[in-house]
């Protein structure tokens, strides 16, 4: 028990004895405790704390005066790291009085990068700590530092403000930096990538960060992805050229001048399906863009019918749909949409199908060069499915089909297409639809075994549909030959469902009943099952 004299010392706050041992002695306890330990022992004493923590700091900075040969984790600027993390000024201004080197490269786990080492001043940006980025400049730090992965990073890589990129260049940054070896991520990319400010970018471009690169072309998809109107004016009147762009395009693999204007109308249609957006800034995006392609000398078939395709999207504006329309379907003799007057209004959709199927029904060259293309026809298909209702899927499924042909490739992307589960705008009939496209590919040869991919849950089409509560897109593909493994029917014991967050509790009940239905067609067909012949 506390004698009354130690319940007095405790009542004035008196420290705790071991907060007067000597140093050398002090040093010895941090070195025998876990750092768990410590930092639990520092939380229960503010005036240990106080007298531990520049121990600590000392430590962690590798500065050491007792035990030099000792073999500790300590010594890796964490203290630093954690300031230009989080923005601790009062942690940063100790590291910085007990001689930490602003310029130490730093080992973080960056969620655009991986693991990577980075200098205090580019972590401080890269988590936007601009005011502690100022405090390091003040201090010295170097603002031409070059980090490395794939490419060598500066600090003006994640300035996403005005002011910030007139501070990196007074303090030594140019634009020469910006010419090393940096694949696929410009300057421009980077701070388009992290959201910056208008004023930023153009204060790069007014320092002399070029906007016609080699890589500019992806800085300006990027631009056109996120409808960022202002950026795609601004990069053209400082001398972006699409004309001298050369993208890699995917199914090619090879650079294809003349095509990046294209991807960029395509990737601006992708997003104002899937995501809110302002009408009149997609409308002037998309008319600013039309006016590219018409200029340039590469016109293409698989874009045109991709844009008709995306046009159909729900929620597109009827503005957007007439504007593709009569850039693309009046040069053929058509009427212009203002021409079809309360008939445009009521069945845009109806008319673009129309005429894509017509192209199609005259053109068999068309259809072949669309084969092309089809991957990313089928991805268009994709975000339209996503959306939130208003997807004529009984009118646009029939050209995809005509598209597919004989062509087996590309089922895993169709048999991403989400079901009424996932998305609780469609019906059975869209999954009915979309069942009868995955068919087609299993009849004309797809491997009903096709991955997604190697890191996550639902890696094949079998997990994915289970996932999705697909029940007949299960049936067909074990009808296929898709393996049902013991791992497989240990999961169904408690599956993995994609849902969306705001699935009602009915549907959420639904979709339980279907998961149990497939549990149980899955342990029927465990056994003697085959792949099924093609149809006669």
């Amino acid at each position: 028990m506390t004698s009354p004299q130690g319940m007095v010392l405790l009542q004035r706050g008196s420290a705790p004895p071991f907060v007067e041992l000597p140093m050398e002695i002090l040093y010895k306890i941090i070195y025998k405790l876990s750092q768990e330990d410590l930092f639990h022992w520092l939380l229960t004493c503010t005036k240990f704390s106080n007298k531990i923590l520049p121990v600590l700091y000392k430590l962690d900075l590798g500065l050491d005066p007792y035990m030099r040969d000792y073999e500790v984790p300590y010594g890796s600027y964490k203290s630093l790291a954690w300031a230009c993390q989080h923005g601790l000024m009062g942690t940063f201004d100790l590291a910085r009085k007990l001689g930490a080197d602003l310029d130490h490269f730093l080992e973080l786990q960056l969620d655009l990068l991986g693991p990577l080492s980075l200098s205090p001043l580019q972590v401080a940006l890269f988590y936007q700590h601009e005011d502690l980025a100022g405090h390091l400049l003040e201090a010295g730090a170097d603002a031409t530092a070059l980090a490395f992965h794939n490419g060598y990073y500066s600090a003006m890589h994640f300035a996403t403000s005005a002011s910030m990129v007139r501070r990196l260049h007074s303090a030594g940054w140019t634009p020469e930096l910006h010419l090393l070896d940096v694949p696929y991520k410009s300057v421009i990319w980077w701070m388009l990538q992290r959201d910056a400010e208008f004023g930023a970018i153009e204060a790069a471009l007014d320092i002399g960060v070029p906007a016609n690169d080699e890589d500019s072309g992806l800085s300006m998809m990027h631009a056109c992805e996120n409808h960022r109107l202002d950026v795609v004016r601004l990069l053209l009147n400082r001398g972006f050229r699409f004309k001298q762009q050369s993208i890699v395009e995917e199914n090619l693999k090879v650079g294809m001048p003349g095509i990046c204007e294209q991807l960029c109308l395509t990737l601006a249609l992708q997003r104002a399906i899937i995501e809110p957006f302002d009408t009149s800034t997609l409308t002037e995006l998309v008319q600013l863009l039309l006016e590219q392609y018409s200029s340039s000398e590469k016109q293409d078939y698989r874009s045109e019918i991709t844009w008709l395709i995306l046009a159909t999207g729900p929620d597109m504006p009827l503005a957007v749909r007439s504007l593709l329309w009569d850039s693309l379907v009046v040069p053929h003799g058509l009427p212009q949409s203002s021409d079809l007057e309360g008939a445009w209004e009521r069945d845009s959709v109806g008319y673009i199908m129309d005429i894509v199927q017509d192209i199609l029904a005259s053109n068999a060259d068309a259809v072949e060069l669309l084969g092309g293309n089809l991957r990313r026809i089928l991805w268009s298909i994709g975000f339209c499915l996503c959306a939130k209702g208003g997807f004529d899927w009984t009118r646009v499924q029939p050209l995809i089909k005509t598209l597919i042909g004989e062509n087996h490739e590309h089922i895993d992307v169709v048999c991403a297409y989400p079901t009424p589960f996932t998305n609780p705008h469609l019906t059975e009939n869209d999954e009915a639809l979309t069942l009868e496209l995955i068919a087609t590919l299993l009849e004309n040869g797809a491997d009903a075994e096709t991955k997604f991919g190697e890191e996550e849950y639902g890696t094949d089409l079998l997990h994915r549909s289970i996932g999705m509560g697909a029940i007949r897109r299960v049936k067909l593909l074990t009808d296929y030959g898709a393996s049902i493994d013991p791992p497989t029917l240990q999961e169904m014991e408690h599956p993995i469902m994609f849902t969306q967050d705001d699935l009602g509790e009915e549907r959420l009940t639904e979709m339980v009943e279907a998961q149990k239905e497939i549990a149980k067609l899955l342990s029927s067909r465990r056994k003697g099952f085959g792949k099924k012949a093609t149809s006669s």
